[in-house]
């Protein structure tokens, strides 16, 4: 049952509290020491704050009983899904059950709400943003070497105005044979 505040020998295991270069509150889960993989340290580095997971393991955050953020072992950040669905390449993942999961908002007019940074080197198109309706038919804005920016989709695109989802009145229709 070692509980050290203040912190004069290594513990070890159990409940560390104490301020030095680093720790200001590390709990671990067996004997093996300090730095061992197997306990969570919240530390100060500088004027950062930091939790470490010194398991294999995801850091994960939760409310009302239950899980609502996780940063999983490879860094990937899910947010509303404790796994990766789609590919293990992906950085972040967000899933909704609800109307939708996102809202930006920018209050200064020299500065997109999100900005697309996409440092492919190929010399063929990049893609930017890909759309899938979940059976396989994609859509896509994608930006060529010489800045074109390219809209694409497997059917036709239309451009549509004049209402929302669903009951915006149709403009422009390119069909997929030109």
């Amino acid at each position: 049952g070692n509980i050290l505040v203040g912190k004069t020998a290594d513990a070890g295991k159990g409940l560390e509290i104490y301020q030095n270069a680093n720790a200001a509150l590390r709990i671990q889960n067996s004997s093996t020491g300090q730095g061992a993989a197997d306990g969570l340290l919240i530390e100060t580095s500088g004027s950062d704050a930091l939790i470490w997971n010194y398991e294999n393991a995801a850091i994960r955050f939760g409310t009302n009983n239950g899980e609502r953020v996780r940063i999983d072992s490879s860094g990937r950040l899910l947010v509303n899904t404790t796994s990766n669905s789609i590919s293990s390449s992906e950085l972040f993942e967000v899933k909704s059950t609800g109307s939708g999961f996102s809202h930006f908002r920018n209050n200064h007019s020299g500065y997109a709400p999100i900005y697309i940074d996409n440092e492919y080197t190929n010399t063929a198109m990049a893609p930017l943003i890909t759309i899938t309706d979940g059976g396989g038919n994609r859509a896509g804005f994608l930006l060529d070497p010489n800045s074109v920016f390219d809209i694409t989709g497997q059917g036709s695109i239309s451009f549509s105005t004049g209402g929302t989802v669903g009951n915006a009145t149709e403009r422009v229709r390119i069909k997929n044979d030109g």
